[in-house]
Order: C-alpha cells, then structure tokens, then sequence
C-alpha cells in the first residue's frame, strides 16, 4: 500500500564524440543541421549516426582497407598513423623483394601508374577518400574518420590528372587482394 509507482533504473550514457574541430562539418557522420564551413545548411539526422557506432566500436588496425585511386598522402597529419605497413619490407633490406609479392620496397603500398613503390597523391581523391574512411580521432587536426583506427593501403593506379589504364585497375586489385 506504501507504493504507488514503480519506474525501472534506466542508465544512459553520453555518445563517444571526437574533438577534432571539422566534426560538427561532418554531416555523413552526424548532421545537427547546423551550417557547414562553406555555410550551407544541412538536414538533421540525414546521417550515418556515427556516434552510436562508436560506443560500440572505433575501428582496429588489423582492419586494411585498400584505397585504388589516385595514391594516399601517407604524411598528411590526419592520415599518417592510420597507413599500412607492409611489415616484411619495412625492416627488410632496400632494393630486396623482401615478401616475394614482386613489388621491392612496397612499404606503404604501389604505384601502378609509375611502376614503383611511392604511392603519394599528386591529385587528391584518394586521400580525401581515405579521410572519409580512416582520419584519424582526436588529434586536433581536421575531421574524423569513419574509423579512428585502420590501416588505409595506399594503391596508385591513376595518374596526376585522373586517367589510368584498365591494366593498372586490374594490377592494383590484384595487389590489395593479395596483400
């Protein structure tokens, strides 16, 4: 007779937001309706809802995700730990085909349009991709991935200005699948 209601103890918890300063830009991420850097404003909740996926999970860097574009720019600030690393050529021998997968010091992936082992972005879609993909969380820097931790392969089979062969689309396939 003492009671009159009983409620269950609900916990709540706040989402997991990342502090770099272009998240709130982010709109695929999470999308407040608030205007971007350019001004333009979005539509709420028009988003992947990031922030509950990462209570649940950020990403791991056993995760390689091969990005066939234009390379990576595996030095940007917001990309550079999250790269692969081809660990056998790493401390392998220079000059030496140190994994035997025919491509010598392929550290950081291939460049299928030059033939050689430097896979850096000279136009920009594939590291802007690779943002969207892996930018790395709370560093202060730019945006947010949508994994804070991965390890991005970057694979160059187009040129500086956009253009590669069909051969150099199959090649570099071939590489991410077999790596």
């Amino acid at each position: 007779d003492a009671i009159e209601y009983i409620e269950p103890v609900i916990y709540v918890k706040h989402f997991l937001l990342p502090t770099d300063p272009l998240f709130n830009t982010q709109w695929g991420l999470s999308n407040n309706g608030g205007p971007d850097d350019a001004g333009h404003v979005g539509v709420p909740n028009i988003d992947i809802q990031a922030e509950k996926a990462w209570d649940i999970e950020t990403g791991s860097k056993r995760t390689v995700v091969a990005v066939i574009d234009t390379g990576v720019n595996y030095l940007h600030p917001d990309l550079s730990s999250n790269i692969w690393v081809n660990f056998k050529e790493y401390v392998g021998l220079p000059g030496v085909d140190d994994d035997r997968n025919g491509y010598i010091d392929d550290i950081r992936g291939w460049n299928f349009d030059q033939n050689n082992n430097d896979p850096m972005d000279e136009n920009g879609p594939g590291t802007h991709c690779s943002g969207i993909i892996g930018a790395s969380a709370n560093n202060g820097i730019g945006g947010v991935g949508v994994n804070w931790n991965v390890s991005i392969m970057p694979i160059r089979f187009l040129n500086s200005g956009g253009a590669g062969s069909s051969e150099a689309a199959i090649a570099a396939i071939m590489y991410a699948a077999n790596n």
